[in-house]
């Protein structure tokens, strides 16, 4: 038997996305947020194929830690119901309830999971497609004011023949970057969205095809549908 799982975990916001699988399933929203004014959301799975599923549903915490994602059990936050049949050209609809008290300072960073439970039953290939779809929920407080504070690094590290590009973000919020595109020195694209959580950084490698040592690197990248170009001084890495 060969069984296959789907994750799904970069959603973007505001539209219903569906997946092509044995049916159809659309979920909607794609982003939650939270707070003690807005305590209570609904999310909702639409079965568009012609036989019935299951989905587990359930809650992580969701922090950083050097670049990484890690992911903890919480009670923070509540989800009705927990397991649910969704007959075929149906809806079913989820409950997602706030049971904390929201930090003042900063977001809280979460992850929502819709596990489909695996009825065992092969396609035409012989394969098992299990989908689990991942969600990211924000709890604020209600007098919430975002202050963004980013900070890029560029750090030519030699002895590897590549430069180190950081981004720490120092904001109250998290931010969503795609596409970023180096211009001036080996033009190269990454193009998967990024999700930085507040107080935490990622880092790409920039190859470089020759020993020079260039001043600025000049990049492109997009955030909050908004466009964004930048040149960041390069300094040497310090060498221990």
């Amino acid at each position: 038997m060969r069984k296959i799982k789907l994750f799904m975990s970069k959603l973007w916001p505001s539209f219903i996305l569906a997946f092509n699988l044995h049916g159809k399933i659309a979920i909607s929203p794609t982003k939650i947020d939270l707070s003690p004014k807005n305590s209570i959301q609904e999310m909702s799975l639409e079965n568009k194929g012609n036989e019935d599923v299951f989905f587990e549903a359930s809650l992580k915490r969701w922090s950083q830690k050097n670049g990484q994602d890690i992911y903890e059990d919480t009670k923070d936050i509540l989800i009705l119901p927990v397991t649910a049949k969704i007959s075929a050209q149906s809806k079913q609809k989820f409950r997602i309830i706030l049971s904390t008290k929201a930090d003042l300072q900063k977001e809280a960073s979460y992850r929502v999971y819709f596990n489909q439970i695996s009825n065992n039953k092969k396609n035409k290939n012989g394969f098992i497609f299990n989908l689990k779809i991942s969600i990211p929920l924000f709890i604020y407080a209600d007098n919430f004011k975002f202050d963004e504070q980013l900070q890029w690094k560029a750090i030519i590290q030699k002895d590897k023949k590549q430069i180190e590009l950081t981004l720490s973000n120092n904001s109250n919020k998290h931010i969503v970057l795609e596409n970023l595109t180096t211009t001036n020195i080996s033009p190269m694209s990454f193009k998967e969205l990024r999700y930085i959580l507040p107080g935490s950084f990622y880092s790409w490698e920039i190859p470089l095809k020759n020993d020079a040592t260039p001043k600025n690197l000049t990049i492109d990248y997009s955030s909050s549908n908004q466009k964004n170009s930048i040149s960041i001084p390069i300094i040497k890495s310090e060498i221990k």
